[in-house]
């Protein structure tokens, strides 16, 4: 039995949580043999985090494994024991409840975490995992009072309120949203630029000035703890691309020129290298940059601002792969222009984004993101030079709030006659 870790000890967790995405990927492929393999083999660690346990343990249950049944019933004993043992200590209670809830026994996992938070009010993993429970069952008065005491232990800080006010306008409680909007603006001086998109999505505005200050500014904070933070979301952008690129069939000769636009800290690079004989990575984030060199992935890495054409490298490329980047823009038609200058006739787009259906092709979400309908984008794409998707693949790109985040990534190619030579 692996020791279930709290989440004070996830900075020291042995296992990788992208297990979740990658079995979640294989059984999507209908290789149901080899997810349920990778799942046991995860559980079979020393160390486990209690959500990434939770998760591997739907996906042997998605599989049909007459395994999952056993594993569940044995961590929920491992944990309600040591729940036993301590009962002064609300963390083993906070992390049976964490589990309860990753296992989607809600109503369980509620009673065990509001007994359990008295003892611990300024867990914010523990109260997020129950303001998304009392959510569902429509109580939002219930888990906004649940933030009171983090909001008087740190009372300036504004991301508290803007995490809040993204939580209740995901959960369809658009009023709660705007007012705890309107109770962050004043404090949010240091990430005014996120706080404008997040305001927008909520309050039906258009006060945001700046995608490009607000991407530098957001990840830039979240560099360094980037590929742990999308980890523990079963993020499964770069999984996508690598379906996407099984679709074509491609052969893996080293030979290709690639752009990775957006490249972050390098997530899609295993990915491209075995098809890359050069492989250039943008971002405009500079801390994302920094985090990329580290790795030793790329060829070249430049900063650059996917709109703004004089900051691109000059190609030409044979493909460009832009993988969770275009959420960051509403309309496409200036990035998938500048793409087009760039890539050889005959190259290929894969691109990531999120899904949604809307008249006028696009919505900014309470996320800060904007979602795309895959019609606009075949319009949008055809208008910058390419053609409609090649291929299409579906399904989560990762978990927020306790809820999928539907996505789907295509492959288009460059129209051999559209433009003249670069």
């Amino acid at each position: 039995m692996p020791l279930l870790l709290t989440d004070d000890d996830l900075e020291t967790a042995a296992p990788d949580s992208t297990a979740v995405a990658q079995a979640t990927a294989l059984l999507d492929q209908g290789q149901a043999q080899d997810a349920v393999a990778l799942c046991l083999a995860t559980l079979n660690a020393d160390r486990l985090p209690v959500i990434t346990a939770a998760n591997l343990v739907l996906i042997l249950r998605r599989a049909g494994a007459p395994e999952a049944d056993g594993i569940e019933a044995d961590f929920l004993a491992h944990l309600r024991a040591r729940s036993a043992q301590s009962p002064d200590d609300p963390r083993p209670q906070i992390n049976l409840g964490r589990l309860l809830y990753g296992l989607d026994r809600f109503d369980e996992a509620g009673e065990v975490l509001a007994a359990a938070l008295p003892r611990d009010p300024l867990n914010l993993r523990a109260v997020m995992t129950l303001t998304a429970i009392l959510l569902k069952q429509d109580r939002p008065d219930a888990a906004v009072a649940l933030w009171q005491p983090a909001f008087a232990a740190d009372p300036t800080n504004g991301k508290l309120p803007l995490d809040l006010a993204r939580i209740l306008a995901y959960g369809g409680h658009g009023d709660h949203a705007r007012r705890m909007i309107d109770r962050a603006e004043p404090l949010c001086r240091d990430n005014r630029h996120e706080f404008e998109f997040v305001a927008d999505a909520i309050r039906g505005t258009t006060a945001a000035t700046s995608q490009a200050a607000m991407t530098v500014e957001l990840f830039d904070r979240f560099a360094r703890s980037y590929d742990k933070n999308l980890a523990a979301l079963g993020n499964r952008g770069p999984q996508m691309v690598g379906l996407v690129l099984d679709a074509l069939a491609l052969p893996r000769a080293r030979k290709l020129a690639i752009l990775d636009a957006g490249c972050g800290t390098g997530l899609c690079a295993p990915l491209l290298r075995p098809y890359a004989r050069t492989l250039h990575g943008v971002d405009l984030s500079p801390g994302m940059l920094a985090e990329s060199k580290k790795k030793k992935a790329y060829n070249h890495l430049t900063r650059s601002d996917l709109a703004s054409i004089g900051t691109l490298p000059a190609g030409p490329f044979d493909m460009i792969v832009s993988s969770d980047v275009l959420v960051y823009f509403g309309d496409l038609a200036p990035v998938l222009t500048n793409f087009a200058s760039i890539i050889r006739p005959g190259g290929w787009l894969i691109l990531t984004l999120e899904l949604t259906e809307h008249p006028r092709g696009w919505t900014l979400h309470p996320s800060g993101r904007h979602k795309h309908d895959p019609a606009y984008l075949k319009s949008a794409l055809q208008a910058a030079g390419f053609t409609a998707p090649k291929t299409r693949i579906d399904g989560d790109l990762r978990h927020e709030f306790g809820a999928p985040v539907r996505g789907f990534a295509v492959a288009a190619q460059r129209l051999a006659l559209a433009f003249g030579p670069r």
